[in-house]
This record gives C-alpha cells, structure tokens and sequence, in this order.
C-alpha cells in the first residue's frame, strides 16, 4: 500500500531566559523534545520524526551604542535522523531478474552530526525625520565556516572490476561563512 495512516507524539520542555544591562541584551533559550512517529504497517511501528532535534540551544547577545548595534548569535542543536544504508545487494524483481537495489537499516535509525552556528552583524542606523531613517549593515552567517550536514542521501555507483555495484552517499550542507549586506531606507 502507498499510504498509511499513523499518529505523531511531541512531548518537550523549553526555557527562555533574558537579560538586560543597560545597552546590552542578552538570552538563551533550550529546548529538550521528542518527536516520535506511530505507523503499526511500517517497520519498526514507533521512530524518531525526520525533524526531531532532542536539544537544541541558541545564545543572542546585542549591544546598542548610539545609532551602532552589534550582535553575536550561537545555535547548537543535535543532528536530525535519517535512514542509513548497509550495502548494495541483488534482489529478484517482478520480471525475475536480478537487480541491485541499496539495503537501507531501519527508519531513521541513525542520526546526523551535531549542527554548530555562529553569526554576527552589525548595524550603522542614520537620518533624521527631514532626509528619511534607514539604516546599513553587515552580518556573516556560519563565522566559523563549519560544514553543517542537514541531510544524507545514497545511491548506487558505478560497478567494481568484479561487477558489484558500490554504495555512494552524498551529503546535503547548509549555508558555510556567507557575509551578507543590507540597507534599508524609509522616508
């Protein structure tokens, strides 16, 4: 069947906590969560969601003098899970030939890397009420240039000398060391 029908199980806690001091604000926020899926027809019945991140972490820090603003921002959350595969093997099909086909664990079995980011910016604010407001800026995304896995696919290679098909994965990465500058003006 192509379809099947289960439920979804969210259970979590989440804690905030803020600062400020003068012209510095600061929070950091945690979340522990699970997100499980149900499906009785799919094996093994109960695992993890594509997108359940048990921890995750996010530190803000900003600090405003006069018309500058400066901000350093760090996210840390566990990696997702995924199915990983174990090999290649030949399986009959309906035709009765013997065609190779990825041997994948269970589902979402596997989990990725951590993922670690750290993005700063700061902002220059400029104008009066006659000339119109706006302001410039510069962030950088990923200061670290970490390579972030998000996701993992596989797929079959070419064939080895002795004819076996070899097992190839690719990973997805989010965003490395990317500046970024931005103006915006209002009259």
């Amino acid at each position: 069947a192509p379809y099947a029908q289960g439920k979804s199980k969210v259970r979590g806690i989440d804690v905030l906590l803020k600062r400020r001091f003068k012209n510095f604000r600061s929070w950091i926020s945690y979340t522990l969560s699970e997100t499980l899926y149900e499906f009785p027809t799919i094996p093994p019945g109960v695992f993890p969601a594509p997108h359940d991140q048990q921890h995750v972490l996010q530190w803000v820090n900003i600090y405003k003098d006069g018309p500058w603003e400066f901000s350093v921002g760090v996210n840390f959350r566990t990696g997702l899970p995924f199915r990983d595969a174990s090999g290649i093997a030949l399986e009959e099909n309906s035709m009765g030939e013997l065609v190779p086909r990825i041997q994948y664990n269970e589902l979402n079995s596997s989990r990725l890397g951590p993922y670690f980011r750290t993005d700063a910016s700061v902002i220059y604010n400029f104008g009066s009420i006659q000339s119109g407001k706006g302001f410039v800026g510069m962030s950088i995304q990923n200061v670290t240039n970490r390579a972030n896995v998000l996701g993992r696919d596989f797929y079959r290679g070419n064939a080895t000398a002795n004819g076996s098909p070899i097992l190839l994965s690719t990973d997805e990465l989010g965003l490395r060391f990317t500046p970024n500058v931005s103006v915006g003006v209002r009259w």
